[in-house]
């Protein structure tokens, strides 16, 4: 269930990025068997950290769009 929390949580998936980014600033973390998987991780976290800030963002835009037709009489949209 942590898992399903993270996966739609942008502070959550901010925060999990920002701890295996640490881990990447360690002097033998390229040395590690490990370092594959981080990168791997960081990837696919930022991928989807990415699209939640960009469905965020459409999402405002629509609100926005929707605002202003809300404010235009139904007799100008038939113009």
């Amino acid at each position: 269930m942590t898992n399903c929390v993270i996966a739609f949580d942008p502070v959550s998936l901010k925060t999990r990025i920002d701890e295996l980014q640490k881990l990447t600033a360690e002097p033998d973390f390229w040395s590690s068997d490990n370092a594959h998987e981080v990168n791997r991780e960081i990837s696919l976290l930022q991928s989807r950290l990415d699209k939640i800030e960009n469905s965020q963002n459409e999402l405002l835009e629509l609100e926005a769009i929707s605002e202003l037709l809300s404010e235009v009489d139904d007799d100008e949209l038939n113009r």
